[in-house]
């Protein structure tokens, strides 16, 4: 999506590199920085090409590891440095380098300070809104619906109302998952809301896709149903 919205706002090509986590440790001794030298390298050489912007997003940062060798080992005790100094010599105003992780906590302070990767964007559970937005992405007009007696549009709308009341109304099918109870004997709900997430919605849609076609091949009748979502959810 950056990729996509930068070619558009600079007219020019976007060449994107996605470094899973894990790809640059190596178990030998300075192989892992290696690695990483030869990457940057590799983006240093992109980026002289005129008119491109090179993006690189470095998915899960928190595997990148930590300059403490007594918390990480030698190996990553020594893979932080090379990798902090090689984010310094980029001297290209068109490399622009993406990092994300689900362990904020577990980031190098060096790693995130002004001048690396200083601006941070905390991205929390989607509202209902925001939840509708991302089911839109999914379950799309042109897949096989139950009757609701509406256009396509409106029959894929009514099929996400349906399960966003359950998952994010107060007393929604699906909106209490769990109780926790303390050693004091309180007891705190969990609901889908704190734990919704755009991975699970979109799991959630793939799962009642395959419920459907496993149906349809069966004999049975296709198209996904409110059941089918809600079991989905459940899950």
């Amino acid at each position: 999506a950056v990729a996509e919205y930068l070619a558009r706002a600079e007219g020019g090509e976007v060449k994107a590199y996605k470094v899973p986590p894990g790809s640059h440790r190596v178990m030998w001794f300075g192989e892992s920085e290696k690695r990483i030298r030869e990457l940057f390298q590799a983006i240093l050489a992109a980026a002289e090409v005129p008119g491109r912007i090179v993006l690189v997003f470095f998915d899960d940062m928190d595997h990148l590891g930590s300059r403490d060798h007594q918390a990480m080992g030698e190996v990553d005790a020594k893979l932080m440095p090379c990798f902090l100094q090689e984010v310094d010599n980029i001297r290209n105003g068109r490399v622009m380098l993406i990092g994300a992780t689900n362990m904020e906590s577990r980031l190098d302070e060096a790693l995130i300070r002004p001048g690396r990767f200083g601006a941070i964007h905390r991205v929390g559970r989607p509202n209902r809104e925001q939840a509708r937005q991302i089911f839109s992405c999914h379950l799309t007009p042109d897949l096989p619906l139950t009757d609701h007696g509406a256009p396509p549009a409106e029959a894929a709308q009514a099929l996400i109302g349906e399960a966003l009341a359950a998952a994010y109304a107060p007393n929604g099918e699906l909106s209490t998952l769990a109780t926790l109870t303390f050693r004091d004997n309180a007891k705190k709900p969990v609901t889908a809301a704190q734990v919704m997430s755009g991975a699970l919605i979109a799991s959630a849609v793939n799962r009642a896709k395959r419920r459907v076609c496993d149906r349809a091949l069966a004999g049975g009748p296709p198209g996904i149903s409110s059941a089918d979502l809600m079991g989905a959810l459940a899950a």
